[in-house]
């Protein structure tokens, strides 16, 4: 065995050098649709950051979506936050590059600095029942979504000076 196929062999079967024939999915990247989107989904997790943190949903840290007809969708965090209404577009072109863009006006200062939390976000899993949602910049965190079988059950949706108040701890 010559000295270039000892090396160039192992790096073939590990998938390192791509073959002239490739897969049909490779040659043709899945894209999501609004009907992909719509209904109920839930926080599973969120990857990345500077250190490569794991973040976990726990009984005070959740979130739940709800992509409705026509770019509207509901936001639900724990209390004393709660329910919070805002739009999505997206974007049409093939995964990696397709993108969801999510703005919510009245974000809660408490959570996001701005007065309204405006975010688009790479779309790397176009799988049925997961959606995996890349920051693609700053610390670059990837958000896992799966969907909610258990359901979005509505609440009660409180004015942000409640939402101030109730963090607080107080009134202004």
């Amino acid at each position: 065995m010559s000295r270039t196929t000892r090396w160039i062999l192992p790096l073939f079967l590990l998938g390192l050098i791509p073959t002239l024939s490739t897969p049909a999915a490779a040659q043709a990247p899945a894209q999501l649709t609004v009907e992909d989107l719509l209904g109920d989904w839930r926080w599973q997790k969120s990857m990345g950051g500077f250190v490569g943190d794991t973040i976990l949903p726990t009984t005070d840290q959740w979130v739940q979506l709800k992509f409705l007809p026509e770019g509207k969708l509901h936001l639900r965090l724990p209390p004393p936050i709660g329910q919070l209404a805002g739009t999505y577009a997206l974007s049409n072109a093939p995964s990696p590059e397709q993108t969801l863009r999510v703005e919510i006006p009245d974000f809660p200062p408490q959570i996001w600095p701005l007065p309204q939390f405006s975010q688009t976000f790479f779309i790397r899993s176009p799988e049925a029942g997961v959606l995996v949602l890349d920051e693609g910049c700053c610390d670059r965190y990837m958000h896992y979504l799966v969907v909610d079988a258990s359901g979005f059950v509505p609440i009660e949706t409180p004015s942000l000076t409640d939402i101030k108040t109730r963090w607080s701890g107080g009134s202004d």
